[in-house]
């Protein structure tokens, strides 16, 4: 599928361009990614998100930030890994 073509079948405000086969998007005020084919695969639920690089990507809930894997997941890290599960 075509950026557009993602764009209208998920109703989304913006889409950017595909890094790792991912590509943020913009919904309301929330941000999550997509797939080429047009799948979510980080839910559109947060403040803030970035590019995938080398498998990881940055996402932000409030103020609070961290990396998410290429499945939308977040990557353990002991300083988070509480606050995360109890968000999943």
């Amino acid at each position: 599928m075509t950026r557009e073509q993602i764009k209208k079948k998920l109703k989304l405000d913006e889409i950017g361009s595909f890094q790792e086969g991912r590509a943020w998007v913009i919904k309301g005020n929330k941000y999550g990614h997509v797939d080429k084919n047009g799948n979510i695969t980080t839910p559109i639920i947060y403040d803030g998100i970035g590019n995938f690089y080398e498998g990881e990507a940055w996402v932000r809930i409030n103020d609070f930030g961290f990396d998410i894997n290429i499945n939308g997941y977040p990557i353990e890290h002991k300083n988070y890994y509480i606050l995360i599960k109890s968000i999943f």
